[in-house]
């Protein structure tokens, strides 16, 4: 069987296509959220001239809610930074556990890969289902505070040139 191979060029290059895409995704929602909460903003300094509590929970509610996208904006523009000064690393780690159906979020599950140096991934069902405990995988690691996991490929399916 033939591997397909990844290289840490190819995987720049993966990086940099997923920070482009969420990028360009937290644009336009970040533009369909101003053209919401602008004229909320506009109502409640408006209404604060008759009731100023409402008025100003109004304001604040509407004045916060964008800045969970602008993180999320800064936080993308850090990873394509990132792939362009080879701010992350390629290395090899073994599955040391799964987990089937674990909670992830408050009302969401997931099946998890836990890499016995470098925590949980959360794969594709097809990755998931292909890996057993002691499989190795290439993981490209950013060089972040947390050291975030972003992409694990199976070594039965990728081989890693330099």
């Amino acid at each position: 069987m033939t591997k397909n191979l990844i290289s840490r060029e190819t995987c720049r290059k993966d990086l940099k296509h997923m920070a482009k895409a969420d990028l360009y995704s937290d644009a336009v929602l970040f533009g369909v959220m101003l053209l919401i909460f602008v004229p909320l903003i506009i109502l409640g300094v408006s209404l604060s001239k008759y009731i100023l509590v409402l008025g100003i929970v109004c304001i604040v509610i509407c004045a916060i809610a964008p800045l969970a996208f602008i993180i999320k904006l800064f936080y993308n523009i850090k990873i394509l930074c990132l792939a362009e000064r080879d701010g992350f690393s390629v290395v090899k780690d073994t599955v040391s556990r799964l987990s089937k159906g674990e909670v992830v979020g408050k009302n969401s599950t997931a099946d998890v890969i836990y890499f016995a140096l470098h925590g949980r991934y959360i794969p594709s069902q097809s990755t998931f289902d292909m890996t057993s405990e002691g499989d190795e995988f290439y993981l490209v690691v950013l060089h972040t505070k947390n050291r975030r996991l972003t992409f694990a490929f199976h070594s039965r399916i990728y081989e890693y040139i330099e």
